[in-house]
């Protein structure tokens, strides 16, 4: 028999994880991809992590593209979460079989268009563990009415 309170708990909607962190981490992306044109010495031209306005535009267009799978529901947030996963993972791929045949502290061009050394491929390769572990966060599975 349930309560008067208890009857509330039993009807609340699961969680929405991943269209929370797929929010967050777009939001996050935009505003490393503003910061990335200011003159810091962290993510710049010149910065710890080196950046282009090539590479400002990536980062932005994934935080745009993570937004925008937030609209639907939770199962859609995940998708856009993996897809945002497989971008970061094919730039840290790419980038680091570019960058070993260099000497160390250099700077390559990814598919001759973005600029990155060999800390912008780590951060890349990180992004993409960090997306697929918050894609895989999904809730929609036990939610009785589908995206």
């Amino acid at each position: 028999m349930l309560s008067e309170g208890s009857a509330d708990l039993v009807c609340m909607p699961p969680p929405q994880v991943a269209k929370t962190l797929a929010r967050v981490l777009g939001a996050l992306l935009i505003v490393l991809s503003l910061v990335g044109f200011i003159p810091n010495p962290l993510i710049g031209a010149e910065g710890y992590f080196r950046t282009d306005t090539i590479l400002n535009a990536v980062l932005a267009g994934i935080g745009i593209l993570l937004l925008t799978f937030t609209t639907k529901g939770e199962g859609t947030a995940a998708s856009g979460l993996f897809f945002g996963a497989m971008v970061a993972f094919a730039l840290a791929a790419v980038g680091y079989v570019q960058i070993s045949e260099y000497p160390a502290g250099m700077v390559v061009k990814l598919f001759d268009l973005v600029a990155c050394n060999m800390q912008s491929i780590y951060l890349f390769g990180g992004m993409a563990v960090v997306m697929g572990i918050c894609g895989m966060m999904n809730t929609s599975s036990r939610q009785v009415i589908r995206d």
